[in-house]
């Protein structure tokens, strides 16, 4: 039996190996299995708080706020990207990468990579969320899918260029554990991260 890294050798970069392990991880995880229950809650705020102190946002007071059934739908309708400082933190993150593999001539690499893997994702993951969500409505199931898509997109492609100057340790690795846990973050705004 060929394996996904045998499929795929060296087709993301010199760290093809390292994004494989982290996609084949994330095409095992049980998805939304604890969502909306008290189960991990205390382990997934821990790899939400290790996640967020990558970004230097000391001066901001992040609270996590645990969504419930009733108030998914309107909480996610007044959710504000542009209000997020960690939003701002993380939306310049891809364009960055984008620079740092041209500068080291793996463009192509990184292409290949964000039109493979969140599609992978989403396939993966669009049953589990139509589940767990469906009852709130297509938005908050395309909200989970996309969580899926960003974030592990975001984790793989971090670790594709982790060797370059300046990138290192892939923070995005902390967030995926709450995908571990069976829960999913949802969104954020102001100073508010919401997981369900």
């Amino acid at each position: 039996m060929t394996t996904l890294w045998q499929m795929e050798k060296e087709k993301y970069g010199p760290r093809t190996e390292q994004v494989i392990s982290v996609l084949s991880g994330l095409l095992n995880i049980d998805w939304f299995v604890n969502a909306g229950t008290p189960h991990y809650r205390k382990e997934a705020e821990e790899a939400i708080r290790e996640w967020m102190a990558s970004f230097d946002l000391k001066q901001y007071h992040y609270h996590i706020h645990w969504l419930e059934e009733g108030t998914i739908v309107p909480s996610l309708a007044k959710m504000n990207l542009a209000k997020s400082p960690l939003w701002r933190s993380l939306f310049p993150i891809p364009e960055h990468m984008k620079q740092a593999t041209a500068v080291a001539g793996r463009e192509g690499c990184l292409t290949r990579l964000v039109d493979e893997v969140p599609a992978r994702l989403f396939h993966h993951c669009f049953d589990a969320a139509y589940r767990a969500f469906h009852q709130y409505g297509s938005s908050v199931v395309k909200t989970a899918v996309c969580s899926v898509m960003y974030i592990g997109g975001m984790a793989c492609a971090w670790e594709s260029v982790a060797d370059l100057d300046g990138w290192g340790s892939n923070p995005f690795r902390a967030l995926l554990r709450v995908f571990e846990y069976g829960h999913c973050p949802l969104g954020m705004g102001d100073e508010q991260l919401y997981l369900f």
